[in-house]
């Protein structure tokens, strides 16, 4: 009988490794899919932006804001403008640095929210972080699971070196 109450509290054992094995697998690829993609994803949205400045497309631009940000305004609308007008010519040269920084949250072993930030400097002379003429600075949340509101882009910062221009739309939120 003891025999019998090993082998089922083994068996009962086994099945529980098992089973929490298998939750932590697909938590841990939740957070592996967030990590390991946050390059193409700065990627993409540095690209989209250059896109819309390029083609004069404020309603694409204020797409890409997150639902809350479009929701209570921020005076988007204008601030969009004045980003486009900063460039009458378009983008042409450039360097964009995809993932150069974010946050993740967890709640119970999945990726609860994340945030994250890609650059593009216009021209980049040289390695200094101060060597670029503009600078524009996409933040964004990719996954927010408690606030989906708040993803899409939070805030879209452009500084020019040259004039002393700095412009911030959008706002950044706490995503917890």
């Amino acid at each position: 009988m003891k025999v019998m109450n090993f082998m089922g509290f083994t068996f009962s054992a086994l099945l529980a490794l098992s089973m929490s094995s298998v939750v932590m697998t697909s938590c841990s690829s939740e957070y592996d899919e967030v990590m390991n993609d946050s390059e193409d994803r700065g990627r993409e949205k540095s690209e989209q932006l250059i896109r819309y400045i390029n083609n004069k497309d404020a309603s694409g631009i204020k797409a890409m804001f997150s639902q809350r940000n479009r929701s209570e305004g921020q005076n988007l609308d204008a601030k969009i403008e004045m980003l486009i007008d900063a460039f009458p010519s378009g983008i042409t040269e450039y360097e964009i640095s995809p993932y150069v920084g974010g946050s993740s949250g967890f709640d119970s072993g999945s990726v609860e929210f994340n945030e994250e930030t890609a650059r593009i400097y216009m021209p980049r002379m040289g390695l200094s972080s101060g060597d670029e003429d503009k600078l524009i600075i996409i933040e964004y949340t990719h996954i927010n699971h408690d606030h989906p509101n708040q993803v899409g882009v939070n805030m879209i910062y452009y500084s020019n070196n040259q004039d002393g221009t700095e412009l911030q739309i959008g706002s950044r939120w706490s995503s917890r």
